[in-house]
């Protein structure tokens, strides 16, 4: 039986962000090349109609700790042997070794796990995940942060345990075969059986990595294609030429039954018939099957974050200058449990913020007139008919200007999070618009 145990003490650091090396026109032209490089069989460039790139800044974690783990293989070895009248004989025998141990470490190069459901996790990771960013990743404050959007953590501390704990039962897999190889070289195939299988997580990089989001649409079909910011790798669907696959298709099966047959007129009639129906099949199969994969990681990536909604909602999830790991967090915005969001007494909290409305009032009505009378609008940037994702987006971009930990004001980052809770909220932002207008 495995016994699994999992460490909690574990230390979430501050946030940090790998800058954008790489234009929109780059990553346009590095997601082009992805299907032209596939030789003719790739998507015709000219029926893949790109949206402009979109700058975006995804959550991910960077991890590191070390595993322990005991552990017996199961070896399988098959061998043939001929018995002199050309035949053969095959035999396969198994043997299992004595419970060997593990000792080892994991890092932040080789620990990389998205931290949203927004998007695709296999063309996220596939375009993301790179050994550099360990290397590359500075102070959020560090980067230019308005080059892209920044998106949410979404997955709690209390998830990564579980989904780190997964990556590194793997990680651990690998190495224990490698280690069994060793002694049994000639063995054609290898399977761990844990015993005890242990896993301490010591330090977690919040990461915003840098990346090009590419709204594409090709054969009818809607796709999202993720061009890395720095390294300028691309996370896409596989998709093809599915005119020109059928086509070949077609010809190569009616050669194939016209030159296996002996009577030609027989394979010419059965040879056409065969070859329409594997055209249409190989057109059909090629023209669907991706779109029926995208929805089918949609469903995966939906019911993991159903799965994963009750850790989620009780874990943490870090802000831009926290070290906590107990804290709870449950808006949607990084910055909402920084302290000096907080009022000092909750008594006198309405009437601060009373007095604190007062005074934007009496500072915004002579610059935005009645349309906004508290200034809300004014201070985050946007216009009063502004979406929601318009108003969350223009939020981060002044968090990072205005915020304290950055050289901005303690009264500036109010004034912010007064504006943002209204806004966001529909019907606190219809309370507001109503009254404005009079």
């Amino acid at each position: 039986m495995l016994r699994r145990t999992i460490i909690f003490r574990m230390t979430i650091h501050s946030p940090r962000a790998v800058p954008f090396e790489l234009g929109a026109q780059q990553a346009k032209e590095c997601a082009l090349a992805k299907y032209q490089s596939r030789w003719m069989f790739g998507a015709q460039s000219e029926f893949l109609n790109m949206q402009p790139p979109k700058g975006e800044f995804i959550p991910f974690y960077l991890c590191n700790g070390s595993a322990r783990a005991t552990f017996t293989g199961r070896v399988q070895y098959h061998s043939s042997t001929s018995d002199g009248k050309g035949g053969s004989n095959s035999t396969t025998t198994h043997t299992t070794t004595g419970l060997l141990s593990l000792e080892t470490t994991f890092h932040e190069n080789t620990t990389q796990l998205y931290g949203g459901y927004k998007y695709n996790n296999r063309h996220i990771h596939s375009a993301l995940r790179h050994d550099a960013n360990a290397l590359k990743m500075q102070k959020v404050s560090e980067v230019d942060m308005t080059l892209g959007s920044i998106g949410l953590f979404e997955v709690s501390s209390n998830t990564v345990r579980t989904l780190v704990g997964e990556m590194v039962k793997a990680q651990v897999r690998e190495l224990a075969e490698k280690q069994v190889r060793r002694y049994h070289t000639s063995a054609s195939s290898i399977q761990i059986d844990f015993k005890t299988f242990d896993f301490l997580i010591e330090d977690v990089f919040p990461v915003f990595l840098p990346c090009y989001v590419i709204k594409a649409s090709y054969d009818g079909e809607e796709y999202t294609l993720y061009v890395c910011g720095s390294t300028g790798t691309v996370g896409a669907p596989y998709l093809v030429n599915a005119l020109l696959v059928a086509r070949l298709s077609c010809i190569a099966t009616f050669l194939t039954m016209f030159g296996m047959s002996v009577n030609k007129a027989a394979a010419i009639f059965s040879g056409s018939i065969a070859s329409v129906v594997v055209y249409y099949a190989v057109f059909y199969a090629a023209k669907y099957i991706p779109a029926l994969r995208r929805n089918y990681y949609r469903r995966q990536r939906d019911n993991q974050k159903l799965d994963n909604v009750s850790e989620d909602a009780t874990g943490f999830k870090p802000s831009d200058a926290s070290q906590r790991i107990t804290e709870e967090y449950h808006r949607s915005s990084y910055w909402d449990t920084h302290k000096h969001q907080q009022p000092k007494d909750s008594s006198s909290s309405t009437g601060s913020s009373s007095s604190h409305q007062s005074q934007s009032t009496t500072h915004s009505s002579s610059s935005s007139g009645n349309n906004d009378p508290k200034g809300y609008y004014k201070i985050l940037g946007v216009s009063t008919n502004a979406s929601v994702n318009d108003i969350r987006s223009a939020f981060r971009q002044k968090v990072i200007m205005h915020h304290p930990d950055a050289g901005g004001s303690t009264e500036t980052m109010t004034k912010l999070n007064e504006a943002y809770r209204t806004l966001r909220d529909p019907a606190l932002r219809e309370t507001y618009d109503r009254n404005s207008r009079g």
